[in-house]
């Protein structure tokens, strides 16, 4: 119920100082009209903090109520949010809560941030929110992106640098060279020739490299060798 009991809230266009949506809009251009608007980032951060609302959730019921001129049912509500729910239980609201974790003690305590991730699609996704935000959530607040995070998690190269065994290398599947390719034209990563480099060697590799494949040379081999080499030689992603 709380969704519903919002819906309206967030649909008040003359309050957003929002133009009335023509029928053709889309959820995404409709979802970025929004966020544009004064107030809606904050406010969707405020009911998402408040009452555990689903922002996606949130904004697909607005669309439907002032474009499609559809009230959604309760159920419809719960059906929705049942299809986001495990993604957002297992990634999204984790990672805000590290995001959030990250951005104070970068901005307060002056700390210096490095990611270790995984040499794949994901982890360079996973790097691009905490450096820039989610493109994918155009209406998310931007109060937690750091800009001068580095990246220091596995390359394309490692396989060989590190001498790791063939038995780590997990084939890309299909999903995993579309999301490549995707993030490969993010604004943040286009004129990025580094990046464009470690993204091609990667798809030309056919096989991606999780953190855990170092822990194959020893336990203690990333934090005493891996994380110390690459930071005494600055050999990082930015």
């Amino acid at each position: 119920m709380p969704h519903t009991l919002c819906v309206v809230e967030a649909s008040e266009y003359n309050k957003y100082r929002v133009a009335p949506p023509a029928a053709s809009v889309t959820l995404r251009q409709f979802a970025i009209a929004v966020h544009e608007a004064d107030g809606v980032p904050a406010s969707c951060v405020s009911l998402q903090d408040r009452f555990g609302l689903d922002v996606n959730v949130l904004l697909l019921a607005a669309y439907l109520g002032t474009v499609l001129r559809q009230m959604p049912t309760a159920e419809q509500l719960r059906s929705a949010r049942a299809l986001v729910d495990g993604w957002h239980g297992e990634v999204v609201r984790p990672l805000r809560g590290v995001r959030r974790m990250l951005s104070r003690l970068h901005n307060e305590l002056k700390l210096p941030v490095y990611c270790l991730l995984d040499n794949d699609p994901w982890g360079y996704y996973i790097y691009s929110v905490i450096k820039q935000g989610s493109i994918n959530l155009a209406y998310e607040s931007q109060r937690m992106a750091i800009p001068d995070v580095r990246y220091l998690g596995l390359r394309s190269k490692d396989l060989e640098r590190c001498q790791l065994s063939d038995s780590v290398k997990i084939t890309l599947n299909d999903n995993d060279k579309k999301r490549a390719k995707q993030i490969a034209n993010y604004p943040w990563f286009a004129k990025k020739r580094d990046w464009q480099r470690e993204i091609e060697k990667m798809l030309k590799n056919d096989f991606k490299l999780e953190v855990e494949s170092l822990i194959s040379k020893d336990i203690s081999y990333v934090t005493e060798e891996y994380v110390p080499a690459r930071l005494r030689d600055q050999d990082w992603l930015d």
